[in-house]
């Protein structure tokens, strides 16, 4: 209106123009020399990079940080800390940093094993990996949120499709990839079978049907398909299934066990399924090694100094490791026998992602770190703790040849990230904690989430899960853009069987579709419906592009939260993520509005406290309904059934043996409990003897613990039998046990303080 331009309205310039912008300046010694290839490799680009273009706003993220630090260390023989990488993230920098390291004395990495091909033994049975594992036992029971496979199921709609025509094509892939054709024994190994049945694909013709009868059909297929739990001993894992519904529709049902793979091979099998169909008489390269070899290859790692040293790492934070966001549950996760997954979806659009995207990139952040930052926002606001620790599935395939890319297998690796959320501090500052924390565990990424899983649940003896998922398909997206396999692999046309073995390749091929603007699957038609599912995982965060576009997905089991909570935590994820792209300034928060207009209402409601407030201790109430109305029951849990006079008789024994075991009136009393009956006992028999207490978490380390109980001077402690046997109580006088240690105490109605 008055003429000038609002700067803070205008777009973000493109990433392009910001990097045209700075002035070009060559490599100069052989270290940069070195390093701009490395980039150019790893960033998928021809274009020679200024030695001071910034890592990050060339595209670089955590994953290919890692990546290109153990390359350095390998080929400088150098120590190089992923920190350092960051703190110079420049060639210029870079370079002058490596140039100055004492190459002599260095602790240097040592090299990857490679793998050998053994052929020979390719139909051997052979071990699982440590994910397999833990997918293989999920899907059994015995386990809360037990009783699924980890499981992936789309369907496909597209216009006249020739299902022979893709039978033939996935046929040929079941030959070409070996996992494809596994089985796992009863006794845990898995093994590929060198002979399988032809696959064929079920087709159902619902042309002449009506619409109702079309739908009933879908609806039946899709319920067979989407949950399914194949039995592993038997061949296949994965089920097709096709429907004609009309002349031009035809649908494609897909299930598909991740026990076979993880998401980089099924984005493989997509790429080459596609191109085996729009070219049928052509083959694709042979491969040379297969999962098996990668599997034992890999094992040789354990034994290694690397091995050894990242396993410090871990088994140091264990004590200060966290437990998953303590979130609101309807029920609990043991009551549920058999889970279902629903789905949550959101698409930003690309316009507002490249906004978003170019913000991190300002911020020296990767947008997977940014994503992952904004979860932990609304997770931190609805979980009990401040602090908790997020499962990050990483898809981590080694350099152990150079077809490792090309190979269907289930290579994913778990990463426990520690988020300690701080009010105190703006979002932009709690962001870059997360990435510090992010780039210290990616260094040490060889060590699988599941055994320091394992560890942590031998140290605390319990059952330890991390089930709340964050997973990103961004890097390994990225990645399939940059890699010869699977987007870019090269057909072998095959040669005419009539000409002799010399004459040259007469094979027509088909020019393939524009890929680049699609998503994986959407050659063959467009996805209508997709959703996952994994054993013992409450919610899983999934993030991928399509079209530009940005895919949000929340898979989480239905029946475990309460009713609206999850439709209010994802909006309020999306509408923060609409905040951060539209205002820089909103990066400068504390804090955010999370909570729906309804939620707070009813928040204000239950905390207008101005009335009328009756005299009385705050227990003196039960004590009197157990006097009214003894036989009602009090209180229900697994193991045992009180009455509200049985609940008021453990009560006074406890309170007639703190009181006769003290000497000043006002004392304290730590109640060091995991969640049961015996916390209720507990909390109204210290205060019917007029003492106070402080509940401890019965799962922090005996150092914490003890600290703790000299910080509230504390005497006695309320414990259970199966937690007093974790502890050594030499720092307090007296330590009972609620189930037995007041059995013979004096239970009569004779405390004051009721």
């Amino acid at each position: 209106i008055n003429g000038k331009v609002d700067k803070k309205s205008l777009p973000l310039p493109d990433q392009c123009e910001l990097l045209s912008q700075q002035e070009f300046v060559a490599a100069s010694s052989f270290t940069e020399s070195w390093l701009m290839k490395k980039w150019q490799k790893l960033l998928n680009t021809d274009q020679e990079i200024s030695i001071h273009q910034n890592f990050f706003e060339l595209g670089g993220d955590s994953l290919i940080a890692t990546r290109t630090a153990t390359s350095i260390r390998q080929k400088f023989q150098i120590d190089l800390p992923l920190n350092q990488f960051f703190a110079h993230p420049n060639i210029a920098e870079l370079a002058k940093w490596i140039d100055q390291q004492d190459k002599q004395t260095a602790k240097v990495e040592r090299l990857l094993p490679q793998i050998k091909a053994d052929s020979l033994h390719r139909f051997d049975a052979f071990p699982l990996n440590d994910i397999q594992q833990a997918y293989w036992l999920g899907r059994q029971g015995g386990f809360d949120l037990g009783n699924i496979a980890c499981h992936f199921y789309v369907e496909i709609e597209g216009d006249s499709i020739d299902i022979q025509r893709l039978n033939q094509a996935w046929q040929k892939l079941i030959e070409r990839h070996d996992m494809l054709r596994m089985v796992i024994h009863p006794d845990g190994l898995q093994q590929v079978l060198e002979h399988v049945p032809y696959y064929n694909i079920p087709t159902l013709d619902l042309r002449g049907q009506s619409k109702q009868q079309t739908d009933q059909q879908w609806k039946e297929t899709r319920q067979h398909l989407e949950d399914q739990v194949l039995p592993t001993d038997r061949w296949p894992l994965f089920e097709l299934a096709a429907h004609i519904v009309d002349e031009q529709i035809t649908r494609i049902y897909f299930s598909f066990d991740l026990l076979m793979g993880d998401v980089w091979s099924f984005l493989i099998l997509s790429k080459e399924c596609m191109q085996l169909y729009q070219q049928p008489d052509a083959e694709l390269p042979s491969l040379e090694i297969n999962f098996r070899d990668y599997i034992l290859a890999e094992k040789e790692i354990l034994s290694s100094d690397v091995f050894n040293d990242q396993w410090n790492y871990w088994q140091k934070r264990l004590p200060t490791l966290p437990n998953a966001p303590d979130l609101p549950l309807a029920g609990k996760a043991s009551d549920i026998e058999k889970p279902h997954f629903v789905r949550f979806s959101y698409t930003l659009a690309k316009a507002e992602w490249q906004v978003l995207k170019q913000r991190a990139t300002t911020a020296r952040l990767t947008s997977s770190l940014v994503l992952c930052a904004v979860y932990a926002e609304v997770l931190a606001r609805y979980s009990k703790q401040n602090d908790f620790t997020l499962n990050l599935t990483q898809f981590n395939r080694l350099p152990l040849h150079s077809q490792v890319n090309e190979i269907v297998g289930d290579f994913t690796s778990l990463l426990l990230l520690e988020v300690n959320y701080r009010s105190d501090q703006t979002f932009m500052q709690r962001a870059k904690q997360l990435f510090k924390q992010l780039n210290e565990d990616l260094e040490n990424n060889q060590i699988n989430g599941m055994r320091v899983m394992r560890e942590m649940g031998v140290q605390q003896n319990r059952n330890v899960s991390m089930p709340v998922v964050f997973t990103s398909a961004l890097p390994i997206q990225d990645k399939a853009k940059s890699s010869s396999s699977p987007a870019q692999t090269k057909l072998i046309p095959l040669r005419d069987k009539a000409k002799s073995s010399s004459s040259p390749a007469r094979t027509k091929l088909i020019p393939l579709r524009d890929n680049d603007d699609n998503s994986d699957d959407e050659w063959l038609g467009k996805r209508t419906y997709n959703i996952s599912q994994t054993p013992q995982v409450w919610l899983d965060y999934q993030v991928f592009e399509e079209k530009g576009d940005l895919i949000l997905s929340w898979d989480l089991v239905d029946e475990l939260f309460p009713k609206n909570m999850i439709a209010d935590m994802f909006g309020a994820m999306t509408g923060l993520l609409h905040q951060l792209a539209k205002s820089d300034q909103s990066w400068h928060q504390s804090t955010f509005d999370l909570i729906p207009d309804y939620q707070i209402q009813q928040i204000k409601a239950v905390n207008q406290t101005q009335q009328h407030i009756p005299n009385g201790l705050l227990h003196s109430q039960f004590f009197q309904l157990a006097q009214k109305t003894p036989e009602a029951i009090a209180i229900i849990s697994d193991d045992l059934t009180l009455s509200y006079s049985e609940l008021a008789r453990k009560a006074y024994q406890i309170a007639n043996q703190l009181s006769a075991n003290v000497v000043n009136q006002q004392f304290c009393v730590a109640i060091v409990m995991q969640k049961g009956w015996q916390q209720v006992v507990a909390c109204l028999g210290v205060l019917a003897a007029g003492g106070t207490y402080v509940p401890i978490d019965s799962h922090v380390p005996e150092s914490r613990l003890k600290l703790l109980l000299e910080q509230i001077e504390c005497e006695t402690v309320l414990t259970q039998t199966h937690v007093q046997a974790n502890f050594q109580w030499e720092s307090v006088k007296h330590c009972y046990c609620v189930e037995t240690d007041f059995e013979q105490s004096d239970a009569t109605e004779k405390i004051k303080f009721i």
